[in-house]
């Protein structure tokens, strides 16, 4: 419920920048028509100020047909945590419980690997996984008595040593350690990199693309019709 009033929220300020936008946008075109008759400068000005909330819908569009067509698209459209890693995994976490996120396999929702309790904060490295745990799933997952804080999964093979200290997880990779939050860790896998830099261009791209266009063709209006005024 809570995620569908913030997107409901997101969605009405977004469309609110549009119409302020499609202002400066109009504001823009009166002054490069400054000189052109007032019913064919009214007419482009109006068509200026309509292109971004047309621009809106179309990334709203867009971002609705990603969501249900394309896997963790719709979980990041909620706000939710979605960025896969390696070997078939992914991090997830609902943005309402940021403290509660998971390491899964992408083709199943249960809790594997068996870490023993979710995840704070990650570090990725090749095929291995090294993170700091934020709440246990049961007080009985803990089978030697011990604080386990961190542990160190490897993805290629699944499994998982649990330590004590941060000192002890760098100890087992050999090197200083700098985890990031869960919710603020963003995936270097390369073909969902490339993936989301195809997504940004079909969202942002048309409109950009649109919209130099447009202004491109109001300045060569101007100029034509001051070409005609120059004119013996």
């Amino acid at each position: 419920m809570f995620e569908i009033i913030g997107l409901l929220f997101a969605t009405a300020a977004f469309l609110g920048l549009s119409g302020v936008l499609g202002c400066v946008y109009a504001t823009i075109a009166w002054f490069i028509l400054r000189k052109r008759r007032r019913r064919r400068k009214t007419f482009l000005t109006l068509l200026a100020g309509l292109l971004p909330p047309a621009f809106a819908a179309y990334i709203a569009v867009c971002s609705i047909i990603f969501a249900f067509t394309i896997p963790g698209q719709g979980d990041r459209l909620f706000g939710d945590t979605y960025e896969p890693l390696p070997n078939g995994y992914v991090l997830k976490a609902l943005g309402k419980m940021p403290d509660f996120a998971g390491v899964y396999p992408k083709s199943d929702s249960g809790f594997e690997p068996q870490l023993l309790g979710y995840v704070r904060s990650i570090q990725v490295e090749g095929s291995r996984v090294y993170g700091e745990y934020s709440n246990r799933f049961s007080e009985s997952a803990w089978t030697d008595g011990a604080s386990h804080g961190y542990f160190v999964f490897d993805t290629r093979d699944r499994s998982i040593r649990n330590f004590d200290t941060m000192a002890e997880l760098a100890a087992s990779a050999g090197h200083q350690l700098h985890l990031v939050k869960a919710t603020d860790f963003r995936s270097q896998d390369t073909s969902y990199r490339r993936f989301l830099r195809l997504r940004n261009l079909l969202l942002f791209g048309p409109p950009a693309a649109a919209t130099l266009a447009y202004f491109l063709f109001l300045a060569k209006t101007r100029r034509s019709r001051e070409a005609i005024e120059s004119l013996p």
